[in-house]
């Protein structure tokens, strides 16, 4: 019997395509359909060893605050923390990963406990000289639950450069150099802004090589104060952009979570034979 609750999700994958939660066995069903409705518009723009679409995990669900980790270990094994975001989720149901963001008060809620866990994995591993990209939970009893640790995901597409605008740290730079990072420093010398990334997606029911055009213009005047504004090429991923931004508390980010993207894209029009 399942542990429903439940996340079914591709073995290897990327970006939340193809990630699916279920609440109860009355849903399995219809999910999925859904997943292999949705591996076969989206998950076949990627080779297999960035999305593999013919082998899933269920797991069961991992309740509490989830954050996105961009770390190495030194040549002495000690883990170096580079970035350290929180994710946002519009709903429970919601697997996006349209909005994460770091500030001090991010930093400091999950800093150590993220460096004592990192620590543990060292000690198991005997890591060094690696980069890894990790994503865990931490519960209300403040305990930490790996989702993924995955090296092949340390720049991803480049999402991990909100760290330069935070507060200065280039992940890869750092990581080639092997420079440390002061944390009590960097936190001090913050602002108190909110620092975010978006993920503009297609949504999964699109087959994205069916988009004539994006709307970038239109799209951007939801947004505040653009650090960064990166359009991607369509036709060839489901993200049509990310974007840095920057503003004073979590509103616009809740805002944008809610945001219908279908609006600022226009599909190719339809030739019958």
């Amino acid at each position: 019997m399942l542990p429903f609750p439940i996340i079914v999700k591709p073995a290897i994958g990327y970006s939340s395509i193809g990630v699916h939660r279920i609440d109860k066995v009355e849903e399995y069903n219809e999910t999925i359909k859904q997943l292999k409705f949705e591996m076969e518009v989206t998950g076949s723009e990627y080779p297999i060893e960035v999305i593999n679409s013919q082998t899933f995990i269920i797991e069961k669900l991992i309740e509490g605050d989830e954050y996105a980790v961009d770390a190495y270990f030194s040549e002495d094994g000690e883990p170096v923390i580079l970035n350290l975001f929180k994710r946002m989720f519009r709903h429970e149901k919601d697997m996006s990963d349209r909005i994460y963001y770091t500030s001090k008060q991010v930093i400091n809620e999950s800093l150590h406990k993220i460096q004592e866990f990192l620590r543990t994995i060292s000690s198991f591993f005997a890591l060094k000289l690696a980069p890894l990209h990790i994503e865990v939970r931490i519960d209300r009893d403040g305990q930490i639950v790996p989702i993924e640790v995955n090296p092949l995901r340390f720049a991803g597409i480049g999402t991990n450069e909100l760290g330069v605008y935070a507060y200065g740290v280039n992940a890869c730079v750092y990581f080639f150099k092997q420079q440390k990072t002061d944390w009590e420093n960097i936190v001090n010398q913050m602002d108190d802004s909110i620092y975010s990334f978006c993920c503009a997606e297609i949504d999964a029911s699109i087959d994205c090589k069916k988009v004539k055009s994006i709307n970038h213009e239109a799209f951007k005047l939801n947004f505040d104060e653009i650090l960064e504004y990166r359009p991607i090429k369509i036709n060839e991923s489901s993200t049509f952009a990310v974007i840095f931004h920057k503003s004073p508390d979590l509103k616009e980010n809740i805002r944008l979570l809610n945001l219908d993207l279908d609006q600022y894209i226009t599909l190719k029009e339809l030739v019958l034979a």
